[in-house]
């Protein structure tokens, strides 16, 4: 193995299929650059995962702020998500490329997603 570089032994190929994720500015796990609104340049520890897997199986990323900007994900009282949470388990994103802490009911998100 190449020092560097993501290997997966059996290679798969998802022919560049665009995925998106949602993002918030949580250094250092995901660092944002916005100018006017606009994305420039996203990078940081969560975001370099990301892209490695999705190169590794070749899938385009597509980087899409948080809905509710500078939230953190919660579960509310009838049984919703808010914050980057939200927009995965609504299916819209795969993922989201900020800190989460790993807990159950999170993972209980990405097993029921349909994105």
């Amino acid at each position: 193995m190449k020092q560097g570089h993501f290997y997966i032994e059996n290679q798969v190929d998802l022919n560049g299929q665009e995925i998106m994720v949602s993002y918030e500015d949580v250094p250092p796990f995901c660092e944002v650059m916005e100018i006017d609104g606009k994305l420039i340049e996203i990078k940081g520890s969560t975001t370099e995962v990301v892209n490695h897997i999705c190169q590794a199986v070749n899938l385009t990323v597509k980087y899409v702020p948080f809905k509710e900007r500078n939230i953190w994900s919660r579960k509310n009282s009838d049984g919703s998500w808010s914050g980057g949470l939200a927009d995965v388990a609504s299916g819209e994103h795969v993922t989201s490329a900020a800190a989460f802490i790993s807990t159950l009911e999170r993972f209980e998100i990405g097993k029921n997603s349909n994105a």
